[in-house]
Parts: C-alpha cells; sequence; structure tokens
C-alpha cells in the first residue's frame, strides 16, 4: 500500500543517504519544506537534512498559528509561498502568516 513508508524508517538505508548528503548535486539549489506537526516524517527533523545547496524551511518559523502537517503542506498558502521566492529568488514575495488547519492546510 505504501512503498515509501519503510524509507521513512530513521535507520532505513534511504534515509541514511540523505543524511549524509548523498541524493544532493552540486549543481542544484534545494529548498527543503517542513512542518512541526508532520505525523509521518518524525522527528520532523529528518525532513531537513543539510547540504551545502540546501535551504531547510520549517512552516511553524515566524508563524505559530500554523497547525499544518504532512498531508497540509500541498495545500498551504504559506507553504506555496515558500516554493514561490525558492523558484524566484529575484522577486521575492512576503510569505503570509494565515491561521492554518491541520490536513488541509487551509486558513481557518
Amino acid at each position: 500500500v505504501c512503498h515509501a513508508c519503510f524509507q521513512l524508517d530513521p535507520q532505513s538505508p534511504f534515509i541514511r543517504k540523505v543524511r549524509a548528503g548523498g541524493y544532493y548535486l552540486t549543481s542544484v539549489e534545494y529548498t527543503n519544506i517542513a512542518t512541526r506537526h508532520d505525523e509521518l516524517i518524525v522527528p520532523y527533523w529528518l525532513g531537513l537534512p543539510p547540504g551545502r545547496n540546501t535551504r531547510n524551511i520549517v512552516v511553524q518559523d515566524g508563524c505559530p498559528v500554523d497547525y499544518t502537517e504532512h498531508a497540509g503542506v500541498a495545500g498551504s498558502r504559506r507553504a506555496a509561498y515558500f516554493v514561490l521566492n525558492a523558484l524566484d529568488p529575484q522577486h521575492p514575495r512576503p510569505v503570509p502568516c494565515d491561521r492554518a488547519a491541520p490536513f488541509t492546510g487551509a486558513a481557518f
């Protein structure tokens, strides 16, 4: 049902390789977006492996009223602005801080 779920184990070969920096190409700039309320990536910072060409963002940093969790990041307005800014760093937009519900990431 969930083949990728086994890769989420902190001791899985996949996660070990990510932590060792084995999945980052030097020619690409990466932006990882995570949430403190993630129920699949536990602890959440395992989804933020460091790298020389990597920017790690936690949705709740600077916005404690955002309760977005794992699936909700896909519908999160805040996460969308982080993505837009990563794709177009020459024209950054202010990232909104809205109250966001778990599961949907939608403002409430």
